[in-house]
């Protein structure tokens, strides 16, 4: 194209093309180019048939570049001159053909409602199919096996936009209506669609599948939570959770957890946060609809050390006796029997024997003396044996026989006793005190001899003797004397 105007006076136009292209929308340029630019000011557009414009053609002129024509419509196509007015006289370019071609057109979009649909056999479906087309030449169609279906269609228009709703609708379902729906839109930029599926069931259902294991064992103090993904139709009317633990016989607890919901599915969560023991048990996850209802259960174990809660012997049986322990993993109970003759200690205090209070003398150490039945004990409290001032040594004297380490251990003020000896040494005590109470008369008492003393030569009779000769009173029983 020529930039520059060209001074001829022969000619007043210069037109280097005859036909020009342009696009719906766009800008065309009429290579009207006048060798006197000082005539410029005078130049318009005109029609090869010398019809007016429309009122909306909107152009301008440059001596370099001719006419522009402003958002050329389809409607404007055909045949122009330019012309101008020199010194009083009108003059005319040759004609030039404009040629507009169509846009290339947006294409459509095309929208569904939600990707899966379930019905029960009989119920109505109804899906809508959404189109927004840049103009009015579109088509819209449906693909599907369903026979039975109705068609029904709202037009709008804005921001130079077409917004279609094709709905689609069945009036009662039967299985062989389930599958895939397409809605397919197209114009001249080429095809879109969108599908959905429909799934035709006999009766309503409630699914639930559990996201962790349904056991677990946690450490105490530990968090869980507990999920379930639920399929449903129709739409769950009440869903919760129970809590309820075998060994605390604590009854039952219920939460409602966190609920998530979409088409159709459900997911519910339970948090359960640093559990203690007694949260430990059976969690069950329970929703139902207006056709059925569903369950699934978690067992929960809460790791803690083990303990003995309770010994007990049963009220209808005397010959059992039963230990319950708890804790988890489950604690392994061991019974040991003891030994039929067996010494088991017990520590208690008896009063002190000299004047200063508050503090006892003596250690006194139970003892039990016979075992029968395997589990039942008779035991003998020293603090109750007999004893009498007048006829019984003083404590304080008592000798007995202690090893080398409890010697080392005990305290000089506080001397623990031989019970083998103290018993039988009470016992002695006893008989001796009986025997003289029957007498009343000490000074009838038979003197001992030797021979019949069953004492040795060892000390144990000289003392005997002794005692004797001083004129006190002597008993002699088994291997002990008493005077």
């Amino acid at each position: 194209m020529v930039k520059s105007s060209i001074r001829d006076p022969n000619n007043v136009w210069y037109v280097p093309a005859f036909r020009i292209f342009v696009t719906k929308g766009g800008n065309a340029e009429f290579p009207c180019l006048i060798t006197a630019p000082e005539y410029g000011s005078s130049v318009t557009l005109i029609t090869d048939d010398a019809s007016r414009l429309s009122p909306e053609t909107n152009y301008s002129f440059s001596t370099e570049r001719g006419i522009t024509l402003y958002n050329v419509q389809s409607k404007q196509k055909g045949y122009y001159r330019c012309q101008a007015v020199i010194n009083g006289k009108t003059e005319k370019s040759s004609k030039i053909r404009l040629i507009v071609e169509e846009a290339l057109e947006k294409p459509v979009s095309v929208m569904m409602d939600t990707v899966d649909h379930v019905r029960i056999v009989g119920e109505p479906f109804e899906v809508t199919c959404r189109v927004i087309a840049p103009s009015h030449k579109y088509d819209i169609r449906w693909v599907t096996s369903a026979k039975s279906v109705r068609r029904a269609k709202k037009t709008s228009y804005e921001n130079e936009n077409y917004f279609i709703s094709d709905i689609l609708s069945v009036p009662a379902v039967t299985m062989e209506d389930s599958g895939k729906y397409t809605c397919v839109a197209n114009n001249s930029a080429g095809f879109r669609n969108a599908s959905t599926m429909l799934q035709v069931v006999e009766s309503g259902y409630v699914f639930l599948t559990p996201v962790q294991a349904t056991s677990q064992e946690v450490a105490l103090g530990e968090s869980l939570k507990l999920q379930v993904h639920i399929e449903a139709y129709p739409k769950l009317l009440y869903w919760g959770w129970e809590h309820t633990n075998p060994l605390k016989n604590s009854g039952t607890t219920t939460s409602k957890g966190q609920m998530m919901s979409g088409n159709n599915w459900y997911n519910n969560t339970l948090f359960l946060n640093r559990l203690q023991e007694e949260e430990g048990g059976l969690y069950t996850f329970y929703a139902l609809n207006n056709e059925t209802n569903a369950s699934v259960t978690f067992s929960i174990s809460v790791k803690s050390p083990p303990r003995v809660c309770k010994i007990k012997v049963p009220a209808n049986d005397s010959s059992i006796l039963q230990c319950m322990g708890i804790g988890y993993p489950a604690p392994r109970i061991e019974w040991y029997q003891c030994p039929i003759h067996s010494d088991r200690l017990f520590w208690g205090t008896c009063e002190s024997l000299g004047e200063m209070p508050g503090k006892p003398k003596y250690q006194v150490r139970w003892k039990i003396i016979e075992a029968c039945e395997g589990n039942n004990y008779i035991f003998i409290d020293p603090t109750q044996l007999p004893y009498n001032e007048k006829w019984e040594f003083p404590r304080n004297n008592l000798q007995f026989v202690k090893s080398s380490e409890e010697e080392d251990e005990i305290r000089e003020d506080l001397r623990p006793l031989n019970l083998s000896d103290l018993l039988q040494f009470s016992s002695q005590v006893a008989q001796g005190m009986a025997f003289l109470a029957s007498k009343n008369d000490y000074t009838n008492l038979p003197s001992a001899t030797e021979e019949d003393s069953g004492c040795d030569t060892s000390g144990c009779c000289e003392e005997s003797c002794e005692q004797e000769e001083s004129g006190q009173p002597l008993l002699k029983s088994n291997n002990y004397q008493f005077c």
